[in-house]
């Protein structure tokens, strides 16, 4: 006998996303996006990152995504792309790395993603879909800054001696963001 579904659990309801998010975390993230003083560090750090770290090196490191190079990557990202509604299109690239992740790198209004060529690989249409789709949502909720920072402190990090980096200090400086 079929499962049936009724077709008011099939469709996400529009504001889905808005519904996941809960009250505390929104007005906690809030807080922060007002701070003028952490706003400032974090476009700086940003710009840092841009200019000097792998957001630079991304076009000679890595392909662009097109529907004639990377097929199904860049349907899987319009997939995505079209289910969080956004208006603006990004850039995509491939790298060849074999973490099997994606990252997003820049600011939250300049920034790109980059997936590594395993996924590709490896992850089905829907794996792809989704992953892209946790990227997106980042530019979406406008997280890109936070993310730079966090590379940023743990690119740094590699400088100082370990007993200064150890793991409580570095997430104790990620958790002051």
């Amino acid at each position: 006998m079929p499962i049936i579904i009724p077709k008011n659990l099939t469709q996400p309801p529009k504001n889905m996303l808005e519904n996941l998010i809960h009250p505390l975390e929104r007005a906690n993230f809030a807080e922060i996006q007002s701070n003028y003083s952490i706003s400032v560090l974090l476009n700086f750090l940003g710009g840092v990152h841009a200019d000097l770290t792998s957001l630079a090196e991304i076009p000679d490191r890595a392909l662009i995504v097109t529907s004639k190079n990377f097929p199904r990557l860049h349907d899987a990202y319009k997939v995505a792309h079209d289910k969080l509604e956004l208006e603006e299109n990004y850039n995509v690239f491939c790298s060849f790395e074999y973490n099997r992740n994606a990252k997003t790198l820049g600011t939250d209004d300049n920034c790109i993603i980059v997936v590594d060529s395993s996924c590709v690989e490896y992850f089905s249409d829907e794996q792809l879909n989704a992953l892209l789709g946790r990227e997106l949502a980042h530019i979406k909720f406008r997280h890109v800054k936070y993310l730079t920072a966090f590379n940023l402190i743990d690119y740094f990090v590699g400088f100082f001696p370990s007993f200064i980096a150890s793991v409580g200090a570095v997430n104790a400086l990620k958790g002051l963001l």
